[in-house]
């Protein structure tokens, strides 16, 4: 039964824990200053070193380009992971501090750990602002991407397999590259932060099972339909990096790249797209059969069209036929490699060997002679070891 001092025992224990909220705010906030000036006091070192070698090199100019291009990829980055982690952070303090106010979720009357931090935005703010500085100096060190992506120049030449001019891959095909995996570490990264906010407020429940109630469940359904959307995109950029394979062959895409590896792709991005359908169609039913549909259908596609299906190819396929079958790719990769190095313009005259050759002529030339391979072991290998 309640008594007539409950109202004045819960004002009390309140006002305490607002009291016992303050010092430790203060604790935390002499932590971070302190963090701050020691990562602060470490850049100035590193950037006063580098500001004399260019000064004494005559190079200043260079010098202030390369500190707006860090600082503003480190703000372009860190304004773009603010967004992200912010959006994820309010919206598991705002269902923590609402059950906190109710009552608490974890049961037994017992506060969940941290229940000072949980109920302050204070705590939020702190974990928050050190994910976005992380995830804002990640970015910062890829200053070059940036730099060469808003300063890309078109080359003139396009590449023979997807049509995509050379400037592409050089410029726009890293920076891309590298927003994907930036994007996929800001989801694990506040998808794991969420996770322990939820566990410790009882959102998340370790017992006989797995238990997560339906709103956390809600926010993790989003979360893991973005992700699916961003490995759908790595996966998409995956296509135009076959271009970069090293083949037995040749450097580049082979057969077995163009006629199979493509459409393994594709497929599993097509895969990734409908799993992320059903993880954000589980934000509003909010159970456990969709994702478990979606999980079902990313193993059984990617065990589908995994390497099974490109080594079948190539052994049936390609190499009883090797040179055939590589032939058009051998060629780009000739063409490629002499336009690279201003060949392309090279004539191609016929040289008439002579046959009539005595033996003063070898005596007068052993090492060229020594030098004269019988049988050459590495084509003959390859046609021992052929399956016809």
């Amino acid at each position: 039964k309640s008594g007539p001092d409950d109202g004045s025992a819960s004002g009390t224990r309140l006002h305490q824990e607002e009291g016992a909220m303050e010092p430790k705010s203060n604790r935390w906030m002499i932590l971070v200053g302190l963090m701050a000036l020691l990562v602060g006091g470490k850049l100035l070192v590193s950037y006063y070193t580098d500001w004399l070698w260019f000064q004494n090199l005559d190079y200043q100019s260079v010098f202030w380009r390369m500190i707006r291009a860090r600082f503003g990829s480190g703000f372009l980055f860190g304004i773009l992971a603010a967004l992200f982690v912010g959006t994820n952070m309010w919206v598991a303090g705002r269902f923590t501090r609402h059950a906190l106010r109710v009552g608490g979720i974890q049961g037994e009357g017992e506060p969940p750990p941290g229940d000072v931090l949980l109920r302050s935005w204070l705590g939020y703010g702190v974990a928050g602002g050190a994910l976005v500085l992380v995830l804002g100096m990640v970015g910062a060190g890829q200053w070059p991407l940036v730099l060469r992506y808003f300063n890309a120049q078109p080359f003139g030449t396009v590449d023979p397999i997807f049509g995509h001019d050379i400037g592409y891959y050089v410029f726009s095909l890293p920076f891309y590259q590298f927003l994907s995996k930036f994007l996929l570490g800001a989801i694990v990264v506040s998808g794991l932060v969420v996770g322990l906010v939820y566990a410790a407020a009882g959102g998340v429940r370790f017992q006989e099972k797995l238990d997560v109630m339906p709103r956390p469940l809600a926010h993790f359904s989003a979360l893991g339909g973005l992700l699916l959307l961003d490995l759908a995109w790595i996966y998409r950029l995956k296509i135009y990096g076959l271009l970069f394979s090293r083949g037995k062959v040749a450097f580049g895409a082979g057969y077995v790249d163009v006629n199979v590896q493509i459409y393994a792709y594709l497929f599993l991005v097509l895969l990734f797209i409908g799993a992320s359908v059903l993880l954000f169609m589980n934000v509003r039913i909010r159970g456990t059969r969709l994702p478990i549909v979606g999980a079902g259908l990313l193993v059984g596609g990617a065990i589908v069209v995994g390497a099974v299906p490109s080594a079948v190819i190539q052994k049936l396929v390609v190499e009883p036929n090797e040179l055939a079958r590589e032939a058009p790719y051998i060629e780009n990769n000739i063409l490629a490699t002499r336009q690279a190095y201003g060949l392309s313009q090279i004539e191609e005259k016929p040289f008439e060997a002579s046959e009539d050759l005595d033996r003063t002529d070898i005596e007068a030339n052993p090492l060229t002679i020594r030098n004269v391979r019988i049988w050459d072991e590495r084509p003959l290998k390859q046609t021992y070891q052929q399956v016809q």
